[in-house]
């Protein structure tokens, strides 16, 4: 596999704002300055990211320009993704979908329900690629679909019809062919999905065109050839080949969605010892599936269970469907990682909706809040990139995701411990120290990264003034 050079994994702002075309050139200038804007602080009102009445005004008119839309807003960013993981060689796609939601008592034009509440908004299906070695570099997004629901909610929303040719699951197949379409066949290509993904004509489809992917399964599918026989069955007894002590996180009560606490638990912070094994099974065709997917799916599954959870706790498991070999430990292993890397879009997904503050922009339609949405995507997958570098290439120097001035303005803060040539580490801790960090208390999280990010974009904007 191609590694990344340090050179080359700098796709910069500049660079992406150049590759906008709006067929335009008063809107591709006016889309430079205001993503320029947004980069200096991107969780702000827009009344305070553009502070002048004529820069607001502009602003506002850019987003409801209607030659200004969300394909010709977002493909500067697609674009320079594909470059990226092209350099890259080899890519996790990694899906997932969210929802973002707009409070206010007048309904917005173009918004739907948002599961089953009042709350109206629209949702947005992501591919995020990350590098496919060890450092899982963010590379952006590289491919999104959006949508809203029509009419009220539905009183059971786990009902679908598998013959609708509208349905909504069929998004999953549709951006992995979008995906494909847009890299050549010379970057390898690894799609990573959740529980959501595990439907029989997505697997039937992917399997065809000889896609790669990881899929944590949802339901305990039937086996072909055993009777009464499913995937669970297959996975007991069976010799666990490695096990792993992993730290996880603490995950608090969601309180908004109760049926959230349900598939996600809260939990307090614990290490657990985790078992892996895994096997080959073929799983047979649901009887309520078109006639036309193929009758039996030969994969491969492994199986990672908690050993010894503490009382009252839900034990960790996951049973994960793949094309990828899983012949050795390295192998086996190697797909239990690529899984994990799935927390990256959740990541992603928290820059846009609170470090962007995403969710609180007061624009009247669709249309202006998917224009909205196409500037804050590559700023949030720049917030996201800096704290992965800092943790997984610590000695990379800074210049490859800082500019020359940013670097300089650290070097001259107050207390300031850095060296002449600061690695990435070094300059993201000095970042973190500006958002309020205290280096004893370990890594800074991506909103403190955030906050002292944005404290030093301000400052460049004076430094670069007086001079």
């Amino acid at each position: 596999m191609k590694q990344i050079h340090t050179e080359e994994k700098r796709v910069s702002f500049a660079e992406e704002m150049k590759a906008a075309d709006f067929g335009n050139l008063h809107l591709t200038k006016r889309y430079g300055r205001m993503l320029d804007a947004i980069m200096q602080c991107p969780g702000d009102s827009f009344p305070d990211i553009f502070n002048t009445e004529a820069d607001l005004e502009g602003a506002y008119r850019f987003l409801r320009n209607p030659n200004v839309t969300w394909h010709k807003a977002i493909a500067s960013h697609l674009n320079a993704t594909v470059i990226r993981a092209q350099v890259a060689g080899k890519i996790l796609a990694i899906h997932d979908t969210t929802d973002f939601t707009f409070p206010g008592e007048e309904p917005r034009e173009g918004l739907g329900f948002v599961n089953q509440t009042t709350c109206r908004g629209f949702f947005g299906h992501f591919a995020f690629a990350v590098s496919g070695d060890s450092s899982r570099t963010p590379l952006g997004i590289v491919g999104v679909e959006t949508y809203s629901r029509k009419g009220k909610p539905k009183r059971n929303p786990s009902h679908r019809s598998f013959q609708d040719p509208n349905r909504e699951s069929l998004r999953w197949g549709r951006l992995v062919s979008d995906v494909q379409s847009r890299l050549n066949s010379h970057t390898e290509v690894i799609h990573v999905m959740d529980r959501e993904a595990d439907i029989y004509g997505l697997l039937d489809e992917l399997c065809f065109n000889n896609q790669r992917f990881v899929i944590r399964l949802c339901y305990d599918r039937a086996l072909k050839d055993l009777p009464g026989t499913k995937v669970s069955d297959a996975l007991q007894d069976l010799k666990v080949v490695c096990e792993r002590e992993v730290v996880l996180s603490r995950r608090a009560k969601n309180r908004c969605n109760k049926k959230e606490n349900k598939t996600h638990p809260p939990r307090e912070r614990r290490t657990a010892r985790l078992a892996f094994s895994a096997t080959t099974v073929e799983i047979k065709r649901p009887h309520h599936h078109n006639v036309t997917h193929t009758k039996a799916l030969r994969l491969n599954v492994i199986h990672v269970e908690e050993l010894d959870p503490p009382n009252a706790e839900q034990k960790v498991e996951w049973k994960l469907i793949t094309t990828e070999p899983i012949q050795t430990t390295e192998e086996i292993t190697e797909v239990v990682d690529i899984y994990r890397s799935r927390w990256l879009i959740e990541e992603y997904f928290k820059v846009l909706k609170t470090g962007c503050n995403y969710e609180k922009r007061q624009l009247e339609s669709l249309q202006t809040l998917l224009n909205a949405l196409a500037l804050f995507v590559p700023v949030a997958h720049r917030l996201l990139l800096l704290r992965n570098l800092s943790r997984t290439t610590p000695q990379l120097p800074a210049d490859c995701v800082l500019t020359k001035i940013q670097i300089e303005i650290l070097l001259c803060l107050p207390k300031s411990k850095l060296a002449h040539a600061p690695s990435v580490r070094d300059a993201l801790f000095e970042i973190a120290r500006l958002g309020g960090h205290i280096k004893n208390n370990g890594d800074p999280g991506w909103l403190t990264i955030w906050r002292g990010y944005r404290k030093l974009l301000l400052y460049e904007v004076a430094w670069s003034a007086k001079k």
